[in-house]
């Protein structure tokens, strides 16, 4: 039988892993994983379709028939840290789990790092985008990246042309402009009946808290910073030489679009959720996931729109949100060694492209991103990915309750703006702590 490209690629790596002594690295005397040759029964958790996973491992198995004792289990995502953290204490966890890079903090001690000395430091940042570089720590990787979502710009191509406009805003100077005089249009009662952009408000906004992540890190600054001795502090109240603090400029540029009293007035909290306006073609601009393509497209087949880079500061960082994905190891896993295994193949060059390209995930591997993509979505993903940053968020529905104050402070005026970003960096340095 012929070996196609992808599983020539696969059994190198296997072999590969088994010269560097993948299998030496079975920590505190736990599980090592059968014979040298073989992965063994490796058990994956995820929110991913499973029938998507399924196939990538189904052709793995194709290479290797030590594959298959490798399976993945389908998780709710609603209830998928819970279910997890209690596996994880009864002893029935997974040997892999798919770890989010908003939840690395919350999980790290459940975690066993995958040694430097099997992946170095200096391959992985070779390998692998600035964004995954939160996997990280200081005695090894808390997660193998395989995939990285960044967030976009998605456009209404039929509002722009009927405004005159052939081309989507490069720069936030351009996106003012767009808001206040040519794609916000009001009623003759002066409510919005047609948006240019969904910023201002939270409770309508999902991606909100990513939103200003993004423009705060834009602006310079950064909302959770390492310190010199590697621990964790709020950078919210971070501020120039100057004077400038990039949060309270992200906060101001991001809560204007909700005030009335501004030319840029294109959103409220009366209207419906912002994805829900792009799709029924109320709204100019979504800014959203690379993920999240799939299901604009479903919910509206006759929606005319396109994708772009998010739009920029035109003296600050070019940068964009998004979210890592890696594959971890949990403590208690009997199978350490063909967990490692399982997923150092998953992130290989071509392991890694067949994973993302079943599942229409973005790769983070540099060497997969700067390849020529035939998909004009596909070559903004890839553009996106490179310049997509995230932060170790120790809380995740506590920091969302921290963003959501921080901007309704200030929309509702029971706080100027500095005032509104000191508040929020004294509770994030508090959940720090």
């Amino acid at each position: 039988m012929k070996l196609s490209f992808f599983q020539v690629a696969v059994i190198g790596v296997f072999a590969l892993f088994a010269i560097a002594g993948v299998i030496l690295f079975a920590l505190g005397g736990a599980g090592g994983g059968g014979k040298a040759d073989a992965a063994g029964p490796v058990l994956i958790w995820g929110t991913y379709d499973d029938g998507a996973v399924n196939r990538v491992i189904e052709d793995f198995r194709r290479v290797d028939e030590t594959f298959d004792e490798v399976s993945y289990v389908e998780k709710n995502k609603a209830t998928f840290t819970g279910e997890l953290v209690d596996a994880l204490a009864s002893g029935t966890g997974p040997d892999l789990f798919f770890l989010d890079n908003d939840l690395i903090l919350r999980h790290r001690d459940k975690i066993i790092p995958i040694p430097y000395d099997i992946l170095s430091e200096r391959d992985f940042r070779n390998a692998y985008i600035e964004g995954a570089e939160l996997f990280l720590d200081s005695d090894g990787l808390v997660a193998v990246p395989t995939s990285i979502d960044p967030m976009v710009l998605y456009w209404n191509r039929s509002l722009f042309s009927s405004s005159g406009l052939a081309l989507p805003p490069e720069f936030w100077d351009e996106v003012l402009v767009l808001s206040s005089e040519i794609l916000t249009k009001k009623d003759q009662t002066g409510n919005i009946s047609q948006s240019a952009i969904a910023f201002g408000e939270y409770q309508n906004i999902k991606h909100a808290k990513e939103i200003l992540s993004m423009l705060i890190t834009q602006a310079g600054g950064s909302v959770v910073s390492v310190q010199s001795n590697g621990g964790l502090a709020s950078g919210l109240g971070f501020r120039f030489d100057n004077g400038v603090f990039p949060a309270e400029s992200a906060l101001r540029l991001y809560t204007d679009f909700a005030n009335p009293s501004k030319s840029v007035y294109s959103w409220n909290r009366s209207l419906s959720e912002a994805r829900e306006e792009f799709v029924a073609g109320n709204l100019a601009m979504y800014i959203g996931f690379a993920s999240e393509l799939r299901e604009i497209r479903a919910l509206n087949p006759n929606l005319n729109f396109d994708v772009s880079p998010v739009p920029q500061s035109r003296d600050g960082r070019v940068s964009t949100y998004g979210n890592s994905v890696g594959l971890s190891i949990p403590r208690g896993s009997l199978n350490i060694n063909g967990a490692a295994r399982v997923a150092l193949a998953l992130s290989s060059k071509e392991g890694n492209r067949l994973f993302t390209e079943t599942l229409n995930l973005t790769s983070p591997r540099r060497d997969i991103l700067t390849e020529a993509s035939g998909d004009l979505f596909e070559t903004v993903f890839r553009r996106a990915a490179i310049v997509a940053r995230g932060w170790l968020d120790p809380d995740t529905a506590r920091t969302d309750t921290v963003f959501r104050e921080m901007v309704e402070f200030v929309t509702t005026g029971r706080l100027r703006v500095s005032e509104a970003v000191k508040s929020a960096d004294r509770v994030m340095e508090s959940l720090l702590r």
